[in-house]
Order: C-alpha cells, then sequence, then structure tokens
C-alpha cells in the first residue's frame, strides 16, 4: 500500500493448547513486530513481552475462559515434527486477507 506507517500487513506465529490452556502469539510482522503475548488460561494470567534493547514484561488478569480451538477451512496443513510435552503437534498456515 502507499503509506508506510501504520503497517498494512501484519504475520504473526500462533501456539494454541487447548488441553493445558495456554496460548502464544509471536508478531513477526506489522505494527507490535518483536512482540510476545502469552496468555495462561490454567493461571488467569496475560502476559506481553518485548526483547531488544529495553526488554519488558507486563502482566495482566486473564478473567476469560480459553475459545474452544476452530481451525480455518482454508487453512494448510504444514508438517512440524516438533513435539510439545513429547506429543507430536500439528502447524497450519493461514493467510488473512
Amino acid at each position: 500500500k502507499s503509506k508506510p506507517y501504520p503497517p498494512w500487513k501484519k504475520r504473526i506465529k500462533l501456539a494454541y493448547d487447548y488441553l493445558n490452556k495456554r496460548a502464544r502469539a509471536d508478531v513477526l510482522e506489522g505494527l507490535d513486530a518483536g512482540k510476545n503475548f502469552t496468555r495462561r488460561y490454567d493461571t488467569k494470567q496475560d502476559y506481553v513481552t518485548t526483547g531488544g534493547t529495553f526488554p519488558s514484561c507486563q502482566r495482566s488478569y486473564l478473567g476469560e475462559r480459553m475459545p474452544l480451538p476452530k481451525i480455518p477451512e482454508d487453512a494448510a496443513k504444514q508438517s512440524s515434527g516438533a513435539l510439545i510435552d513429547d506429543e507430536p503437534h500439528d502447524e497450519y498456515r493461514v493467510e488473512v486477507p
């Protein structure tokens, strides 16, 4: 697009573990690039961490229930080969217009 700010494109890597009640979003590109958003539904805590020259960590109370997992129909399954808690997991790629 024509304007450099605010960034019009955002890339996020999501990790979602419904059994252990955890979710994580790493912002790879966009306005919040470099930030990590972690939600621990089991302990009712929400964390925002930032690295770099001035690293920071903010914690807040998380009072909502964890939403049920729902994978979009147009998501492309990718092989990961990684283990989380000694269990294999699936990775999906979704492009949002």
